[in-house]
Formats: structure tokens, sequence, C-alpha cells
């Protein structure tokens, strides 16, 4: 389920919704934060942080995927990737405390891979926050293009009428009387005593 929805293939669930001009707009600037979460990723290759590289190459694929159509934006997909980087916000938080705070940390490399582990540990918490901020922006307009559109079908379709719900059935016809019977039919009902055979 988290694949269908996070990586939209053509699914049933691939919801792809026409961004507007803000969208679009909002779409431009999470490419640019995307481009900069893969250079980042590339950078924690190279400083020897080869599993978050690769979660994070993950994540960025998540994010190209939602918006790489300008026609359809997958809000599922934008969804996701702001899960995600909030997520990565809070775990880099705390390994740039750790770091800092001279705590000790494994597979730290000691030479020139030095440089760019600390400009990751340094740089992450703002890219991720960054990318969070971006992508929750641009699926909150998505869902509220959603809910315009959800409007106007509702309003095309109609509804019932203003009195269907104080509809109130056709009162019962009143009995015909005897009289009534023999000049519309000539058949007068039996009016007397009845006998019983002995």
């Amino acid at each position: 389920l988290i694949s269908t929805m996070c990586f939209p293939f053509g699914g049933f669930s691939n919801l792809l919704v026409p961004p507007t001009d803000k969208g679009l707009k909002l779409g431009d600037f999470l490419r640019v934060a995307v481009f900069v979460h893969f250079v980042m990723a590339i950078c924690l290759f190279i400083g020897t942080r080869y599993f978050d590289g690769a979660f994070d190459l993950i994540g960025i694929l998540i994010g190209y995927m939602g918006i790489r159509n300008n026609e359809g934006y997958s809000i599922q997909s934008v969804l996701c990737y702001c899960f995600y980087c909030g997520m990565a916000f809070f775990w880099a938080i705390i390994r740039s405390i750790m770091f800092f705070a001279g705590a000790p940390i494994d597979n730290i490399p000691s030479n020139w891979q030095y440089y760019f582990y600390t400009g990751c540990i340094t740089a992450g918490p703002l890219v991720y926050l960054i990318c969070c901020i971006i992508a929750y922006h641009l699926y909150t307009e998505l869902k509220n293009v959603i809910n315009e559109m959800n409007n106007a079908l509702d309003g095309g379709m109609g509804g019932p009428p203003a009195d269907y719900y104080n509809y109130a059935p056709p009162a019962q016809a009143a009995p015909v009387r005897a009289d009534v019977q023999q000049q519309q039919g000539g058949f007068r009902a039996f009016a007397g005593q009845g006998h019983r055979l002995q």
C-alpha cells in the first residue's frame, strides 16, 4: 500500500491533480529543493554515510515522482515526501546534537571525506526542513483543488427539490356511501339484519 501511494506508476490509487498557478510555482520550488536534496545525498555517499545516502535517494525518488508531470501532480507522493523529510529532519537534528556535543559516533572519516560528512551534518536539518515546508504547502494547495472540484461536482449534479423531504403521502380516499354506489353502478350494499339457518 505504501509503495502504491508513494510511487505512482499508474495504479488505481494514483491521484493526479491539475495544479493551479500557485501550485506550479510551488512545484518549481520543490524541484529545486529536491535537486539540493540530491546533491546532499551524493555528499553523504562521499562522506562514507552510505546507508543515509541510499535512504535519501529513495525519498528523492518519491518527491520527483510526485511533481514530474506539470499537467498533474501526485498528491500521494507529495504527502509521502513531506512525511519523509519531516522524519529525516527529526533524526538529522538528533545526529547534529550528538556530533557537536562530542558524543561517540561510528564510522566518522578522518581524511578529506570528513569535510563532506561535516557539511551534511550541518546543512542536513535545514535542507530537510525546507523540503518539508515546500512539500506541505504544495500538498495543501492540491488538496484545495480537490475540494473545489468536489464542490463543483456536487453543485453541477443538482440535488433534490426543495420540498423533497417535506413530501407527504396522498390522503386516503373516503369510503363511498351505499346510495352513491347505487347511483354509480346500480349496486346497493346490504344494510338489513342477517339470519342464520338453524
